[in-house]
């Protein structure tokens, strides 16, 4: 998978979405900009291009190169990219080699994320909070419970970010 670079991504919502892709992928790579997109287009060397923030020029050009040679190219929730919907696909666009993997993609990018918002919204009553206060007492070793509450918080740290 290409993208221009991990910054552009929103922390938060947009920035779990690209996680879950980068970790779907076999490796990740940066900066090739619209040369990641003829690799798609033809065939060698890159099968998905995941970019957020893109403006009209940077991806009308595209369109068609992408679709004449037989691969997808839409925003986040698999609308075409035009003029009309530029607003509301956030220039959030995916680029596939085919719509096998197209689709595929989509469903990884769109499957339900908790944002950072959420986490940092979480009240002492919360349920899950509640049933981690249970675990000690009900786990023969209470040292796994508070690995897991560790694990949890480095991993809400990680995507917080500095």
């Amino acid at each position: 998978m290409y993208s221009t670079s991990p910054d552009m991504f929103q922390d938060g919502d947009e920035l779990f979405r690209f996680d879950a892709m980068r970790g779907a992928v076999k490796s990740t790579h940066y900066g090739a900009d619209c040369y990641a997109y003829a690799l798609v287009a033809s065939g060698f060397g890159a099968d998905v291009v995941v970019e957020a923030d893109l403006g009209l020029y940077d991806y009308c050009a595209l369109v068609p190169v992408l679709e004449g040679a037989g691969g997808v190219i839409s925003d986040w929730t698999g609308e075409s990219l035009t003029l009309e919907n530029h607003e509301s696909s956030k220039g959030r666009v995916i680029a596939s080699a085919n719509s096998l993997l197209h689709d595929q993609a989509l469903q990884i990018l769109n499957r339900p994320t908790i944002s950072s918002d959420d986490i940092l919204r979480v009240s002492p009553d919360d349920e899950l909070l509640a049933l981690l206060k249970e675990m000690p007492s009900k786990q023969p070793n209470s040292n796994v419970s508070h690995l897991l509450c560790g694990v949890m918080l480095g991993e809400v740290i990680a995507h917080l970010g500095p």
